[in-house]
């Protein structure tokens, strides 16, 4: 077994905490790396965490390594570890109405849920753990798939507003909740309203502390991945702590057969359609998007991509409080195709409502995503896709 160093930081009050973030957030605040770049160093942690001293580091939702900055002291690069591995996720709401574009920071998402809203329009769930850009939006009001999404990340709901049911839906749940009146909330010039307000994002930390939402989480949700040369992933996408890239333990995680795809058509309505085209080749490629020309990030201006996209249908009933919006069932299972590195997996989708979600081809096997960034596309039962 490895020998495990145990990382114990103090956990002070609130106010304590805040003044030890402000360091933190003067990295943070650096301007955004490009994606393939190596990600910053966030922070200390500020619970007890344990770190395996021969473990493969990856980050929980991509599964790509941590780096982590070589001038820091042993103590240092240790706490960043363990603010890394365990940080809680940051799920901000951000719309996509034509209005809205380009949105900012959601290509450094290492998730996003894309679900129809109202009048055939989509909005995203965009959920933020391994890198965190400046300023994201535009962010609006959260809907019923958010009390799904959230608690299966254990992440911290970033958004603007909701009807009164969904109001109360969230507080049942008991969703930490981050939204206006919040200190990193604020509007910008460059937009007209509603679709300028924006989130500071790496200040999320603060103001979770500041309403004594914890930030670290003892066992962060994850995927299940595909292994890396960096070694294998056990179930859930925990790093087995081993080296192994024997063809053996390859094989044992390779997934079920794929169709070749090159292009991939999900309609969410008569009015809005996402398209993604392949580029690149096995673990390299990328899904390019495109919806109404292609789908940029005004961080950089860059076309936005993914590694994995995946097609959930999942029930969607009317809006219980009688409006335009619906209620989506992202709990339990239902259909699903994954599309990554090139191929289209068909199969099945489940969550408890505790993980993210696992995928299973109709033998039971399991299907794997690979190590990268991945966008769910959330459509209702009979609604049919096009990939060739």
């Amino acid at each position: 077994m490895s020998k495990k160093k145990k990382i114990f930081v103090g956990i002070a009050a609130v106010a304590a905490v805040l003044i030890a973030l402000a360091a933190v957030f003067a990295i943070l605040s650096q301007p955004t790396p490009e994606p393939t770049e190596e990600p910053r160093v966030a922070s200390k942690g500020y619970f007890t965490h344990e770190v395996e001293a021969d473990e493969a580091q990856v980050f929980p939702l991509t599964g790509l390594p941590v780096f982590v900055d070589p001038e820091l002291s042993d103590d240092e690069q240790e706490a960043a570890l363990a603010w890394y591995m365990g940080a809680r996720p940051l799920c901000v709401k951000i719309e996509n109405s034509r209005e809205s574009r380009p949105q900012f920071g959601i290509s450094r998402a290492d998730v996003v849920y894309e679900s129809i809203s109202e009048g055939g329009i989509t909005r995203f769930n965009c959920i933020f753990q391994s890198t965190l850009p400046e300023d994201v939006g535009p962010v609006r009001s959260a809907r019923n798939s958010d009390i799904s999404i959230v608690p299966q990340y254990q992440g911290i709901m970033i958004y603007s507003g909701a009807n009164p049911v969904v109001m109360y839906q969230m507080g049942i749940a008991g969703l930490p909740v981050l939204t206006e009146g919040a200190s990193g909330f604020h509007r910008v010039d460059f937009m007209s309203a509603p679709h300028n307000l924006f989130y500071y994002l790496p200040g999320g930390y603060a103001d979770a502390g500041g309403m004594g939402i914890p930030m670290i989480l003892s066992d962060p949700p994850t995927f299940e991945f595909l292994p890396t040369s960096g070694g294998s992933h056990g179930v859930g996408g925990a790093p087995t702590g081993a080296t192994t890239s024997s063809s053996d333990a390859a094989a044992q995680a390779a997934n079920p057969p794929a169709a070749p795809v090159s292009k991939l058509v999900v309609p969410f309505s008569d009015f809005f359609s996402a398209e993604w085209t392949w580029t690149g080749e096995g673990s390299d490629g990328r899904w390019m998007r495109f919806m109404d020309g292609p789908t940029i990030d005004g961080i950089d201006e860059e076309q936005i991509g993914a590694t994995n996209v995946v097609v959930l249908w999942a029930p969607h009933t009317p809006d219980a409080a009688g409006g335009t919006t619906w209620e989506i069932a992202l709990n339990g299972s239902g259909r699903a195709s994954i599309f990554t590195q090139g191929g289209r997996i068909d199969g099945n989708w489940h969550t408890d409502g505790t993980t993210p979600p696992r995928f299973y081809d109709d033998n039971g096997a399991a299907i794997r995503l690979t190590p990268g960034n991945t966008w769910f596309q959330v459509l209702m039962p009979g609604m049919d896709i096009s990939a060739r």
